[in-house]
């Protein structure tokens, strides 16, 4: 038999060609929006803001010297949480630093935090 009696007979398989249809519309559709985040995360990573713990001095038993290095985008001014632990983690000082907008990337920034206790590290929590 040939594959143009057996159409005649019982109609064209549709099915198939709809299903690969089908198949190619979601393949489009998944392609599109990987394309889509793609290029948006892309550019959102434009304004990240970045900061690095460099030093800490614990002065007394009541303030603590951190010095950390801000990078960001040139001319963008930001904020950033530092903290002062003692022995048991807790956070004996804080203190919201902020950091002007200038024409460099990177800022090297030194705060002296007043502490409760006496601290025993300083950190920077994070900046926005």
């Amino acid at each position: 038999m040939s594959k143009n009696i057996v159409q005649q007979r019982y109609g064209r398989d549709r099915l198939k060609s709809r299903d690969r249809i089908l198949a190619i519309s979601i393949a489009a559709v998944a392609l599109s929006s990987f394309l889509i985040w793609a290029v948006f995360v892309a550019i959102d990573n434009g304004n990240q803001v970045t900061h690095r713990d460099i030093a800490y001095e614990v002065i007394d038993e009541y303030s603590t010297n951190v010095t950390f290095e801000v990078s960001r985008n040139p001319g963008q001014a930001v904020s950033c949480d530092v903290t002062v632990l003692n022995q048991s983690f807790a956070i004996v000082g804080f203190l919201t630093v902020d950091v002007e907008a200038s024409t460099s990337r990177s800022t090297v920034i030194s705060s002296t935090i007043r502490t409760t206790e006496l601290g025993v590290s300083g950190l920077v929590q994070g900046c926005r």
